[in-house]
């Protein structure tokens, strides 16, 4: 092969090693949107399964609040701007749709089981608060299971665990 091919098929490797890198980074760039959607989106879905069964029983307390933001930012790397933000839509999605409409959409919008469970677990935290679970928290947390299809017995392990 002469010294001129040579050098054009090296030139041809290089052009198409640089096209591979910059598909390989595209690739990567959708990959971190997608995670980055789908972890707002998980954490949209725990603010409104906690902030429903808190707003069960009529009224959302501080204390409720108190310990749903506690709780989030000990787990999570939310701001208090992202998460006033996704209290007033989960708020607004309460108000315009109410709850059954709302934690029937919970079971869609969060599909991992393990996901789900840990929605559970957050609102069932806040569920504890203000002297306990009441009638209405509780029909709303049972609600909210069967949406994520968590079956009775490991609903009740779930509350206890929560509870503390």
């Amino acid at each position: 092969m002469s010294e001129e091919r040579l050098e054009s098929v090296a030139g041809t490797l290089a052009d198409n090693a640089s096209f591979i890198e910059q598909v390989s980074s595209e690739q990567q760039r959708i990959t971190d949107e997608g995670a980055a959607a789908e972890e707002a989106t998980l954490l949209a879905g725990l603010v409104e399964a906690a902030y429903l069964i808190a707003a069960a029983d009529g009224e959302v307390t501080q204390a409720e609040t108190d310990a749903l933001s506690d709780g989030l930012y000990k787990l999570t790397n939310i701001t208090e701007e992202t998460l006033a933000t996704l209290f007033g839509v989960a708020a607004s999605r309460h108000e315009n749709e109410g709850q059954a409409a709302r934690i029937a959409a919970l079971g869609s919008d969060i599909p991992d089981p393990d996901h789900r469970r840990g929605a559970f677990l957050v609102a069932s935290a806040v569920s504890w608060k203000d002297g306990g679970i009441g009638v209405k928290q509780g029909l709303a947390l049972q609600a909210l299971a069967r949406a994520f299809e968590i079956p009775t017995h490991e609903m009740q392990v779930i509350l206890g665990k929560a509870h503390g």
